[in-house]
C-alpha cells in the first residue's frame, strides 16, 4: 500500500506557522501563565517610601503617590486625575465620546426618506442606514445624504442596495432621500 500526500508550497507554509504557534501556546500554558495580558495584579507600582504593591492594591488601598510624566512634567497619578492631565472613564463618559454610553436603536418605524431630524442630544449620534431598490423598480438604489442642508452623501446601486453610516454632531439636522429605492433598515447610536 502506497500512500501519496500532495502538500503545496504555501500550504506547508500555513502548516509550519500554524504549528509554530500551537506548540508556543501549549509551552506557554504549561509554563503555568492563563492569559497573555497583563492585569493589574501582574503590574507592580512604587506608591512611596520604597513600598512597592501591585496596581490593583494601590487603586484599592488609595495609594496614588506613584509618579507619572506628563509633559515633562512629574506629579503623583492623583494630581495628574485632579488637574484633568488624564482622562478617566467618567471624563470619557461625560465629553460625549461617540459609543459610550450609547445603545443601537432600530428606529426604522419611526423615520421616513426626505424628512428632516434633528440631532436633540447632547453629544453627536450615528446613524446606519440600509436602503434597497423599489419593488416595482430595476433601477437600483438612488440614496443622497444631508447634514445641515449640505449634501454630505450621494450614492447609488445598480439592482442592490445603497447604504450609509454618518456620525451626526449634536444639534444638527439630518435627512436621508431616496432619489430610487427605499429604506431597508435605519439603526442609530444615541
Amino acid at each position: 500500500m502506497e500512500l501519496k500526500i500532495n502538500i503545496e508550497k504555501k500550504h506547508m507554509y500555513i502548516l509550519s506557522v500554524l504549528i509554530i504557534l500551537i506548540g508556543g501556546m501549549l509551552f506557554v500554558q504549561g509554563q503555568g501563565v492563563n492569559n497573555f495580558g497583563h492585569d493589574s495584579e501582574d503590574i507592580y507600582v512604587d506608591v512611596g517610601g520604597g513600598v512597592i504593591k501591585t496596581l490593583q492594591s494601590a487603586v484599592s488601598d488609595g495609594d496614588f503617590g506613584s509618579l507619572v510624566t506628563i509633559n515633562a512634567i512629574e506629579k503623583t497619578l492623583q494630581e495628574a486625575i485632579d488637574d484633568d492631565s488624564i482622562a478617566t472613564s467618567d471624563d470619557l463618559v461625560s465629553s460625549g465620546s461617540v459609543g459610550v454610553g450609547q445603545n443601537w436603536a432600530n428606529v426604522e418605524s419611526s423615520r421616513a426618506s426626505n424628512v428632516l431630524y434633528t440631532n436633540n442630544k447632547d453629544r453627536p449620534i450615528m446613524v446606519v442606514i440600509t436602503g434597497d431598490e423599489s419593488y416595482n423598480s430595476m433601477d437600483g438604489c438612488e440614496l443622497n445624504f444631508y447634514v445641515d442642508s449640505k449634501k454630505v452623501y450621494e450614492g447609488r446601486g445598480s439592482y442592490a442596495s445603497c447604504d450609509i453610516s454618518i456620525i451626526i454632531p449634536s444639534g444638527s439636522t439630518y435627512k436621508a432621500h431616496f432619489v430610487e429605492g427605499m429604506i431597508h433598515t435605519w439603526f442609530e447610536l444615541k
